[in-house]
């Protein structure tokens, strides 16, 4: 009789062990639905947010290019000396790591300086123009 008794306990507890994990596996399951659900809603939400974002950014620049049309030649400008400031930069940074590490005395080092701007514009020029008299 110990022997049944004790083996209708094991198989109560056991029977309780899995209601138990069964429950705990079933509030997980649902916590991750909710989760989910949860997330794809908010998904939805900065979706459409960005959708009203969108069209309303659409139509202030259907309204701001007729009303900013004279700011687009200045903007091709700025462009044009952003661009030309781009290069100057390039070619001080190969000065810097190339020609002055080469250069055996500063005199060899202008002489290098001026080969290498002969193929930039003018105008660029006289930026290390500027550079090489303030050397000399």
């Amino acid at each position: 009789m110990g022997k049944e008794k004790e083996k209708d306990k094991d198989k109560k507890d056991k029977d309780k062990d899995k209601e138990k994990k069964d429950k705990d596996k079933k509030d997980k399951d649902k916590k991750d639905k909710d989760k989910d659900k949860e997330k794809k809603d908010k998904d939805k939400k900065d979706k459409d947010k960005d959708k009203e974002k969108k069209d309303k950014d659409k139509k202030e620049k259907d309204k701001s290019d007729k009303d900013q049309e004279w700011k687009l030649s200045i903007s091709k400008t700025l462009d044009n000396y952003t661009h030309a400031y781009e290069k100057i930069t390039n070619k001080f940074r190969d000065i810097d790591n190339y020609i002055l590490r080469d250069a055996d005395s500063i005199d060899d080092f202008i002489d290098k300086v001026k080969k290498t701007i002969e193929d930039l514009p003018e105008s660029s020029q006289a930026v290390f123009h500027n550079f090489v008299s303030s050397l000399e």
